[in-house]
């Protein structure tokens, strides 16, 4: 049979399992809420941090390991030119100043960086990376 002790240490213990259940219910339909949302929002967002250190730029590199045959691909490549204009992207073209990776991968983007030689200037937090090369 239990000790009063260990009775009130289950007790405790369960009352804390239900309030972590709950909980987390309520972050799964918070969670659910913005998915449903989330695909329709303008992925050009995410090249917006990049505008303040590209001001005085004309031309940039733009690389991306995903095919820009993909609607999805192009897609983001095309909302990222409306967002930085009138800053003109050069697809695929890495003999920039400037080069923003848009890598499915963190390795694939480190690769990138290691075949340019070049230095990060700026990591987004969506994973978009500005690149500088160095002559």
């Amino acid at each position: 049979m239990l000790s009063l002790t260990q009775k009130i240490f289950l007790s405790l213990l369960l009352i804390l399992v239900f309030l972590n259940l709950f909980t987390f219910g309520k972050e799964v339909v918070l969670y659910e809420k913005v998915r449903a949302v989330a695909p329709h929002q303008f992925p050009g967002y995410k090249f917006l941090e990049l505008q303040s250190i590209l001001k005085n730029e004309s031309v940039v590199g733009y690389y991306t390991d995903k095919g820009l045959s993909v609607f999805e691909n192009s897609r983001e490549f095309s909302q990222a030119q409306f967002v930085l204009a009138p800053l003109v992207l050069d697809a695929d073209n890495m003999n920039h100043r400037y080069v923003i990776l848009a890598c499915s991968t963190p390795s694939a983007a480190i690769e990138a960086i290691k075949m340019l030689k070049a230095e990060p200037v700026k990591i987004s937090p969506s994973g978009i990376i500005l690149v500088e090369r160095k002559p």
